[in-house]
């Protein structure tokens, strides 16, 4: 997670939920906050040969998970799946999950042309499903943070296989609010 408000730095994987002893909490998704849909888009398996994120379904998931919790939806950006992807994987390509690899978000948004306000982004490496993902990210409070931003009004995600990894998938997700 990054908020460009000088907020630190967490990043989240299954194996750090397990670890912290979250993982009955992301198994257990189906909270007030939002109910988690049981659709094959979003338990599909992301790590098989071919496997593509819906980025339509990942939109709609966050932006319901805003709606519920009274904040505007989040309209889809090419430029910010671009960049997300090109985070993505970077981390892939480096074997490791960072939100510095290639830069830190700021300087990676400039490089791409991207003019914003605001921006935030979340990160994740290992988890099979966009329900996988999501749940991680709503359970934790830095990375719940950048989702119910409330300045934000674009996203951009997505979710690269990394075959050779101990993780199989890394995740990146930027909201931001483009400038002008």
């Amino acid at each position: 997670m990054t908020l460009l408000k000088n907020a630190p730095a967490v990043s989240l994987t299954r194996r750090g939920l397990v670890a912290a002893g979250l993982g009955a909490l992301v198994a257990a998704c189906g909270t007030t906050d939002v109910e988690l849909p049981d659709a094959p888009g979003y338990n599909a398996s992301l790590t098989k040969p071919g496997a593509k994120l819906d980025r339509q379904l990942a939109v709609e998931l966050v932006n319901s998970f805003r709606a519920s919790n009274g904040l505007g939806g989040l309209a889809p950006d090419p430029q910010l799946n671009a960049l997300a992807e090109e985070q993505a994987r970077a981390m892939v390509a480096a074997g490791k999950l960072s939100h510095e690899i290639g830069g830190a978000l700021t300087t990676r948004l400039r490089r791409g042309g991207y003019r914003f306000t605001s921006a935030g982004e979340n990160i994740a490496a290992g988890q099979d499903t966009l329900l996988d993902v999501f749940g991680g990210w709503r359970a934790s409070p830095g990375h719940r943070s950048v989702m119910l931003t409330r300045d934000v009004t674009r996203i951009g995600i997505a979710a690269v296989q990394a075959p050779n990894s101990a993780y199989k998938i890394f995740w990146a997700m930027i909201v931001a609010t483009p400038a002008g």
